[in-house]
């Protein structure tokens, strides 16, 4: 298929290329440039229908609704209770705070 590049894509990653006999803008990541040539503006009519545009700008809002919800999914971490943390904090209250508490108590 050749197509004039027309820009980059605001929907997803990929170049905008107009297809001159569909009149149509198609966004595609697969393309290849064709740089010793150029395009012959005299030969086609190559005006750019604003419907395409539209329908476009259409998408691009769809997908920013969707991108919303995409973050809702994520896991959550585990969390542990209060009262599970607490546990392990009590555990220094009962170490000995000198020598002579460690030797006295028969550890």
């Amino acid at each position: 298929m050749l197509g004039v590049f027309v820009g980059y894509s605001n929907v997803k990653k990929g170049y905008k290329v107009f297809n001159p006999s569909t009149k149509r803008i198609v966004v595609s990541r697969d393309v290849k440039f064709n740089e010793g040539s150029c395009w012959k503006w005299d030969g086609t009519d190559a005006s750019f229908p604003e419907q395409d545009q539209h329908d476009l700008d259409l998408q691009h809002a769809e997908m920013e609704a969707k991108i919303e919800y995409d973050y809702d999914d994520a896991p959550v971490r585990g969390t542990r209770t209060l009262m599970d943390i607490y546990e392990r904090c009590d555990m220094t209250i009962f170490e000995p705070s000198c020598f002579d508490e460690a030797t006295r108590e028969g550890c």
